[in-house]
């Protein structure tokens, strides 16, 4: 089978998508992928064959640009301005890349606008992976999109409306931007085009556990949540000073907080990492700051008995700690959840108040609000929820979860799922 595969975004994004590309590869399939510039090293190194469409993904310029972040607008905002525009370099490249390969199926991630218009003009199955459960819109299993009040349930009425309601309002932004795209490219206009036109008649993947959000009968059909996918990581390693640091705080019965917010929330919410790391000394935590840059990785190491780094990579990092302090990024969360950790989330915008709330219900995580926060209040809430993962209640709840997903074969169901269409 030859598999022709794209995805765009933050790590978050692009690194489920790499793992549904190298578990296709070590199945024995031809798999081709498109992928912004600066993924291609890190998909090559892993054994991927990998072709650069657009321009680099730059998480410190969106991070600082407040109409991308917006609570509630944001999202639209980021498809209009960053994320459509790019459809059009998509398109050649899967158009290009299709001519030399001729693949038997195209995959990729549900922004992936153009792939099946790809797919379509070749008569193709095209298969859409969710990293996710708030790409799947479902009233039986609601989410929680900016906005909307944070609750650990709701009406089953006020969700259908709220559905159709959202539902006009997104198309309406997105539907003319598309179709601006497909006028270039000589196609006719499109509606429904994110809510209905990036949904799959052959298959859709949802890159998740189901011991995180299970299957539900008004999910896209035909549907399959194949659990978590892993990316290797060849070559990485901790920076030793981690390790030490971890290891001293271990001989003297200390335990391990971290501070992650990925690599575009880390930026926008670098003014709130003060308050972690003086949270974490009020309640008995050595702390792990990663900032996104090495300047501020190294401004961080001046601070007595705190621990820093750029970046370190989550599955490494995590199961040797205690408590992870991230922003609800659904690369992230998966990394927590893998890790068998409480999680205590700062959630800002996109799919992150969900991630947050699932993780809250599933007992395994504690939600800290930033936004409208005076740094008193955000540093006693720090405090008050970095105690809470302390209890044994929520470390088992995390236990458990993390052994329910390392049970899921994520590998051998996307592959089968994808097999299946062909």
């Amino acid at each position: 089978m030859k598999v022709l595969l794209s995805s765009f975004g933050s790590a978050g994004d692009v690194r489920p998508l790499l793992g549904v590309a190298h578990a296709l590869k070590q199945a024995g399939h031809a798999v081709v992928t498109l992928l912004d510039p600066a993924w291609c090293e890190i998909a090559r190194g892993a054994g991927l064959d990998a072709h650069p469409f657009g321009d680099p993904w730059d998480s410190a310029n969106i991070a600082n640009n407040a109409d991308w972040t917006h609570p509630r607008k944001g999202s639209v905002r980021m498809l209009q301005e960053l994320i459509i525009p790019r459809t059009a370099d998509l398109v050649h490249a899967a158009r290009e890349a299709a001519a030399d390969l001729k693949p038997d199926v195209l995959v990729g991630h549900h922004i992936s606008f153009g792939l099946p218009w790809v797919a379509a003009e070749l008569d193709i199955p095209w298969v859409m992976c969710a990293v996710a459960p708030s790409s799947w819109p479902s009233v039986l299993n609601p989410n929680l999109y900016p906005g909307m009040p944070d609750r650990d349930r709701y009406p089953a009425w006020t969700i259908r409306v709220g559905t159709m309601v959202a539902s006009l309002a997104i198309d309406r932004a997105i539907d003319p931007h598309l179709n601006a795209i497909r006028r270039t490219l000589g196609l006719p206009p499109q509606r429904h085009a994110m809510l209905r036109g990036q949904f799959s008649s052959s298959m859709n993947l949802g890159l998740w556990s189901r011991s995180y959000r299970p299957a539900c009968q008004d999910d896209p059909n035909p549907s399959r949540i194949v659990g978590f996918p892993k990316f290797p990581h060849a070559g990485h390693e901790l920076p030793p000073e981690l390790l030490e640091g971890i290891e001293e705080a271990r001989s003297i019965e200390r335990p391990v907080a971290v501070w992650s917010l990925g690599t575009t929330a880390v930026h926008a919410g670098a003014s709130r990492m003060e308050d972690f790391i003086a949270a974490s000394r009020d309640c008995g935590y050595v702390p792990i700051v990663l900032t996104g840059s090495e300047g501020a990785a190294e401004q961080a190491r001046l601070r007595d008995g705190v621990l820093s780094a750029a970046y370190a990579p989550h599955e490494l990092l995590f199961p040797r700690v205690d408590a992870v302090v991230h922003h609800g990024g659904i690369g992230t969360t998966a990394a927590v959840l893998r890790a068998g950790v409480p999680a205590v989330v700062v959630p800002f915008t996109h799919d992150q108040p969900d991630n947050a709330r699932r993780l809250r219900m599933h007992g395994v995580g504690v939600t800290v609000r930033s936004r409208e926060r005076s740094p008193d209040r955000f540093r006693a809430d720090m405090t008050d929820a970095l105690r809470m993962t302390r209890s044994d209640r929520v470390r088992r709840s995390a236990t458990e979860m993390r052994e329910r997903i390392e049970s899921e074969s994520w590998d051998t169901q996307v592959v089968e799922a994808v097999e299946s269409v062909v």
